[in-house]
């Protein structure tokens, strides 16, 4: 397992401190940092190396969990809220907590969750939640959240692919143009080239061997990947035709 970097931040020194030992119990985890004032803790993470995961307990003085997450969710890749009051779970997940804990937290309830958030989030290159992609980006291990309808195409490179997203923005992750294919297997993004997955909603239209997306990109069309781009557009050709 890799090393993942956590930070704790929480009003009540016992609280810190039995997290803190769940933490010691799985393999790869390392407590970088602990704060007990969520403003010093606002100010130190937005200027530190990103975190892993950060645990936020919600109701604290000065400055709610709730608010803190909402304003440290791109410093971190996955939060974590640990609290005693269950009735704050609606407004934790409208922030995209990824998960609620509540306290007491025992060792065996910690250590299900944060492994299963690894599995999902951390461990694999693209995770899919509804219509929003999380990309394990190849700098510095950061996760990148984007919305599906921003992409518009995946080229391959030499070690990497690269995603292509509006407004001439690209960002690259470590993975092969295979696996990023069986990761986007349920979404609107198909593969049409050894070398290219294109977004579907993003078809302006195609004529011969490639196909013109949005931004004036031309993308080929690979012969084993033709049949299925032509299905597909002959299948949307009738649609707007009705």
């Amino acid at each position: 397992m890799e090393n993942y970097k956590c930070a704790i931040i929480d009003d009540e020194d016992y609280a810190i401190a039995t997290l803190t030992e769940h933490i010691k119990q799985i393999p790869g985890l390392k407590l970088v940092k602990s704060f007990t004032d969520p403003i010093q803790a606002l100010a130190e993470i937005k200027l530190s190396d990103r975190i892993d995961i950060l645990f936020i307990d919600i109701d604290m003085p000065g400055l709610s969990g709730i608010e803190l997450a909402s304003m440290l969710r791109d410093y971190t890749n996955l939060i974590v809220f640990t609290t005693a009051h269950s009735q704050y779970a609606i407004d934790a997940f409208g922030i995209h907590a990824d998960d609620y804990l509540v306290k007491p937290i025992g060792s065996v309830k910690f250590i299900n969750s944060i492994r299963r958030l690894i599995e999902k989030r951390l461990s694999k290159s693209i995770y899919q939640e509804k219509d929003i992609l999380f990309i394990r980006l190849a700098e510095k291990n950061r996760i990148l959240k984007l919305y599906i309808e921003d992409i518009l195409f995946i080229q391959a490179l030499k070690n990497y692919v690269r995603l292509n997203v509006s407004g001439g923005i690209t960002h690259d992750m470590k993975n092969t143009m295979g696996n990023a294919e069986r990761e986007l297997a349920n979404t609107k993004l198909m593969r049409v080239h050894r070398s290219y997955i294109i977004n579907l909603d993003k078809i302006q239209h195609v004529l011969g061997n490639s196909i013109k997306i949005s931004d004036n990109n031309i993308i080929p069309i690979g012969n084993e990947y033709k049949e299925a781009v032509m299905k597909y557009a002959e299948k949307n050709l009738i649609r707007s035709g009705r």
